[in-house]
């Protein structure tokens, strides 16, 4: 038993693979004095409400003064609330003839002290596996080494003087124009070998990276706003949204007097509506409009999209 009330007993029990059960004990004791007078010689223990747990009753003198040596009674621990249940108390607790001559009796009077002892029994379940769960599978990592391991790689794809071994699984599953060349009824569906035109081996090669990995490779300054621009087109002509968002974002931050004309072009033919009113929103500037107007890009500009010129110079016109 505790030695303070409510003080917890932990007991941790495994229940089945994968969970177990706490168990916590808290203990209230309370007391009572009972004074019994001469009518009364017939009286017995019996808590109004059924505690769980020990009842240990003990004589003193009707004066309340505890005597040194005490007749006492510790039941065992018992459940009151189980039906039928006949822990009432001692049958032969002290006999008349030993009370009589005892210490306990004085003026033919003595007092019985009772202490109850509840414990109160919670059990709490909780899914406490017997293991470490395994870690997140790395599949972009995966993906990556088995490109450049080339294990099962079952078509090769030739852009320019670079040939490069690919899966076709993967290619269909990130691209769906890859997806129709493949697998399709085009000429590459039973073709061991694919031509690329129009695009450098370098981009291609940023390119199968992020199909496989969802990641670009390292790239210095400069070199990324122009692999920026490559791989904008090369994203919108095979269909890899993700890329596309991504090839905007960073050439978003690379506008300015020498690039906000080519960028407005490809951000037209492309449909890069957030990149396209950056371009504007830069052109605002009366001072950026005509540091534009006078480069090579501008003269494309009016070319390719007039009726973008007309709309540009409306917006930026006071």
């Amino acid at each position: 038993m505790p030695s303070s009330p409510g003080a917890p007993a932990v007991v941790a029990a495994a229940t089945g693979r994968g969970s177990a059960s706490t168990i916590t004990t808290a203990t209230e004791t309370g007391s009572h004095e009972l004074t019994v007078p001469p009518a009364r010689r017939s009286w017995r223990v019996q808590p109004e409400q059924h505690p769980r747990g020990n009842v240990r009753v003990q004589l003193a003198g009707p004066d309340g003064t505890r005597r040194a040596v005490l007749h006492q009674a510790c039941s065992k621990r018992i459940s009151f609330s189980v039906p039928k249940s006949r822990s009432c108390g001692w049958t032969k607790f002290i006999e008349h003839e030993a009370l009589e001559e005892s210490s306990h009796l004085e003026n033919d009077t003595f007092q019985v002290s009772c202490h109850v002892t509840v414990h109160e029994i919670c059990t709490e379940e909780s899914s406490a596996p017997h293991f470490l769960p395994a870690p997140p599978m790395d599949v972009h990592r995966l993906l990556g080494d088995l490109l450049d391991s080339k294990v099962g790689a079952d078509v090769k794809i030739k852009v320019g003087k670079e040939t490069f071994a690919a899966h076709r699984s993967t290619l269909a599953a990130r691209s769906p124009v890859f997806r129709a060349e493949l697998f399709g009824w085009m000429k590459e569906r039973k073709a061991g070998q694919v031509r690329i035109d129009d695009m450098e081996p370098r981009v291609f090669r940023a390119m199968l990276r992020f199909i496989y990995t969802d990641s670009l490779p390292d790239m210095d300054e400069g070199d990324r706003r122009v692999m920026a621009q490559h791989l904008l087109v090369a994203a919108a002509r095979y269909r890899l949204e993700r890329l596309k968002m991504i090839c905007e974002d960073m050439m978003c931050n690379f506008i300015n007097t020498d690039t906000a004309a080519t960028t407005l072009v490809l951000a037209e033919q492309h449909g890069c509506r957030r990149l396209k009113e950056r371009c504007i929103n830069f052109l605002k500037c009366p001072g950026n409009t005509v540091a534009v107007m006078a480069t090579d890009g501008f003269d494309h500009l009016m070319t390719s999209f007039p009726s973008l010129i007309k709309d540009l110079l409306a917006k930026v016109s006071p």
